[in-house]
Order: C-alpha cells, then sequence, then structure tokens
C-alpha cells in the first residue's frame, strides 16, 4: 500500500496529568483518577480515613511495600512510588476532598458541587470530621421547624453560590446516596414544591436515583392530598367560630381568585395564617381575623409535622436527636 494512502493511526487519549497544587515534593503515594494525579500523604489519608488506612495495609505480591508488609496484591507505580487507582472517582471530585483533608474550613460560600462531592467521597471512605462537617452546613440551611425553614426559605435567596430553588436536588440526590437520612425529609419537602415534569427533568439529569425519585412522587402525593383538604375546606374551619361574632360587616367572603396563589402550592410557607386573612378574608373584624390566622397556623404545623411520615421516615424530633447526636460526636 501506498504511503499515501495509509490511514493514520489514531492518537492516544491523553492520560491523568498532575495535580499541581495537590502534588507534594515529599509526598509519598499517588492517586490516580480519570483526569489527574495527586501525589499526597499516606499519614494524612491513614489518619482521617479508615478506608485509606486498611488499603495502604494490605500487602504487595513483589515485596514491596505499601505499609511494609509482603506478599499480596500487584503495585502500580508512578514516578517510583506507589500509585492507588481509583477509576471510578472523577478528578475534580476527588480534588475537592484532598483540599478539605489539607485545608479543613468551614466556609457557607462553598460552591454546591464541591459540597455534594465532599458529602458522597467523605462518606466513601469514610473521613467522618468532613462528612460531619458538610452535614452541618446543610442543616443550617435545611432545618427542621416550620418557623426556621420559613425563614430560610426566602424567594429569590442564594444558597451554596446558586439561587437556593438550584440546589435542592443536588441535595437531594447526595444526601439519599449517602444515607443522610436525618436530612431526607427536609430535602424531599423542598424538592415537592415543583410541577411533576420538572421533577421528571431532574431524574433524567441523573441529579437524583430512580429510588429515591419513587419516595419523592409517592410523598409528594400525600403532601399534596393534605394541602388539598386544607384548601377545600379553608372557609368551614373557619365558619363555627365567625357564626358567633356580633361585629357589623365582618364577613368570610373573599374574591373567587383570591386563592389562586396558594391553591397548587406544596409551600406551607405561601399559607401562613396572618399574611391569608390580610390578602383574601379582607372583611374580617380583627378578633375573628386574629383567631383564624391562628388556626390556620395550627393547621399548618399539623401538616408540617406530617411531612417525615409521608416520606417514610420517623418523625421530627426523632430526627433532630440523630442529627444532634452525629454532630456532637468527637471525630
Amino acid at each position: 500500500m501506498n504511503n499515501d494512502t495509509q490511514l493514520m493511526e489514531p492518537m492516544p487519549a491523553p492520560g491523568p496529568k498532575p495535580f499541581e497544587t495537590l502534588w507534594f515534593p515529599d509526598g509519598n503515594i499517588v492517586l490516580a483518577t480519570d483526569t489527574y494525579l495527586f501525589k499526597v500523604h499516606k499519614s494524612m489519608l491513614s489518619s482521617q480515613s479508615s478506608v485509606f488506612r486498611d488499603m495502604f495495609e494490605l500487602p504487595l505480591v513483589d515485596g514491596s511495600q505499601m505499609d511494609g508488609h509482603s506478599g499480596g496484591m500487584a503495585p502500580e507505580t508512578f514516578d517510583g512510588l506507589p500509585m492507588v487507582n481509583l477509576a471510578n472517582d472523577k478528578g475534580e471530585d476527588l480534588a475537592c476532598l484532598l483540599r478539605a483533608v489539607y485545608e479543613r474550613q468551614d466556609n457557607p460560600q462553598t460552591p454546591l458541587n464541591v459540597v455534594t462531592s465532599l458529602l458522597l467521597l467523605s462518606t466513601k471512605y469514610d473521613f467522618k470530621h468532613i462528612r460531619k462537617d458538610v452535614i452541618h452546613q446543610i442543616s443550617i440551611h435545611y432545618p427542621m421547624t416550620l418557623d426556621n425553614y420559613g425563614a430560610m426559605d426566602e424567594s429569590g435567596s442564594h444558597l451554596f453560590g446558586m439561587l437556593r430553588t438550584q440546589c435542592h436536588f443536588s441535595l437531594l440526590g447526595a444526601a439519599f446516596t449517602a444515607q443522610v437520612d436525618y436530612l431526607l425529609p427536609v430535602l424531599y419537602y423542598a424538592a415537592s414544591d415543583f410541577p411533576a415534569d420538572y421533577i421528571l427533568q431532574q431524574f433524567t439529569a441523573g441529579k437524583i436515583s430512580l429510588e429515591c425519585l419513587k419516595v419523592l412522587l409517592i410523598g409528594r402525593e400525600g403532601l399534596n392530598s393534605w394541602m388539598t383538604i386544607f384548601v377545600t375546606t379553608l372557609r368551614d374551619m373557619m365558619a363555627s367560630y365567625r357564626m358567633t361574632c356580633p361585629t357589623p360587616g365582618c364577613s368570610l367572603d373573599i374574591p373567587p381568585y383570591s386563592t389562586k396563589r396558594f391553591a397548587n402550592t406544596l409551600d406551607l410557607k405561601n399559607i401562613e395564617g396572618d399574611k391569608i386573612m390580610k390578602e383574601c378574608f379582607t372583611l374580617l373584624c380583627p378578633a375573628c381575623s386574629s383567631h383564624c390566622a391562628g388556626k390556620m397556623d395550627r393547621w399548618r404545623n399539623i401538616v408540617w409535622d406530617k411531612v417525615p411520615i409521608l416520606f417514610r421516615y420517623p418523625e421530627w424530633n426523632v430526627l433532630r436527636a440523630k442529627l444532634e447526636m452525629v454532630l456532637s460526636e468527637d471525630v
């Protein structure tokens, strides 16, 4: 065959390259991912992670040492050092984890992708202190009481470098995978106030797993049933008290369009008693308005108390106790 007609052989795909800021001259182990290599210290990883500690204690077949033993698994090396291939981990994700190992800090401005990476990999490799720090940060922004949650969940508010509403599904998916069960009900609740087609888009985008999606849809349906009962029986809940009111002109009459704003919501802050009285039941006297607002808020709290159960978890007090126990552990 003529050389001019020979097909050029394809260029080999570039291999992973050293990650500059996590390539320590005195490092004694190389971690390899799909895109990056990390030259780090076995002692640093072993002191914080039981998984890496056990990994480094595995013996090697040629008598060379991962930690002073001989015989066992065949070693890989890079630049004369033992190399551990972490093929299932993305380079950027592992970089996030290793930065946290070497530069531990709590920063509420940490980007969302870093937060989820840290939660997943700290769980996978048993970095207990990093996992605890991440869980603490998430729990601050997703509290388990209705009043505190409503105060955090302001329209247009930002979290982890983006709109808060853009965080719900990524955090839910990561917490589900990492089995942080005591955070899941409040994250399910946050994700439930979206249209079904948007929820399915988040699933197809890989933000939540199929099992997580199933629990979300079942719980969302139950929550919707409770909210429907609440909205459709709103006037009946207040009528018995209003009938005894002697104030002239006091009325439960409302414009037919006034309930549209909250008729299809699953967000309990949208049906806060005082807010609904002022926006919808404008003909009620002050005494009836105050009484009915209190009645609505008691109902809101009843629905809130149902949230964990609707998503197949224990009650809020059990979840709070478990979270407090985890955060109080000395790791």
